[in-house]
């Protein structure tokens, strides 16, 4: 039996991280993004949520998993890919020389960084949030759904 089908699909996730770059996890159009139909986002919001419970879900997903399962450089990298904590609002082409530096100091964005190193960091992302729904079972019910949030004034 071949696997292309899993492939597939994790080609279409780095895909569709590798797109909430430029944006920002805060600003990029995630409700028509494969990302919100990840396992551990429908975990979390659940199965007949709207698209823009889903975005916030996967942001709110996106953070702890960069939080609690990535490790020193690569959460560092991650935070700057994305624009999370300290990064919010920085210009994409800030927060890529400062990924491409972290990395390896002679290393640019254009030249190295945006080949390789980057979809394996982009990996890294995606393999944590797959992991991501086993540490929700193991967790149990999230209390205070986001069905339970007011996100009224949350702009996508």
């Amino acid at each position: 039996m071949e696997e292309t089908p899993a492939v597939d699909s994790i080609d279409i996730h780095i895909e569709a991280l590798k797109a909430l770059i430029s944006p920002g996890v805060y600003a990029a159009a995630l409700e028509d993004s494969p990302l919100i139909d990840l396992p551990a986002v429908v975990k979390r919001v659940g199965l007949g949520s709207a698209p823009g419970v889903r975005a916030r879900g996967f942001i709110d997903v996106l953070e702890r998993v960069v939080a609690e399962q990535l490790k020193m450089n690569d959460r560092k990298a991650a935070e700057m890919l994305f624009a999370l904590g300290e990064w919010t609002g920085k210009p994409a082409q800030e927060r890529r020389v400062a990924v491409a530096k972290l990395r390896d100091k002679h290393w640019t964005w254009e030249k190295n960084y945006r080949k390789e190193p980057l979809h394996l960091d982009l990996r890294k992302v995606y393999l944590a949030l797959s992991r991501e729904v086993d540490t929700l079972k193991a967790v149990g019910p999230v209390p205070g759904s986001l069905h339970d949030r007011d996100l009224s004034g949350f702009v996508m």
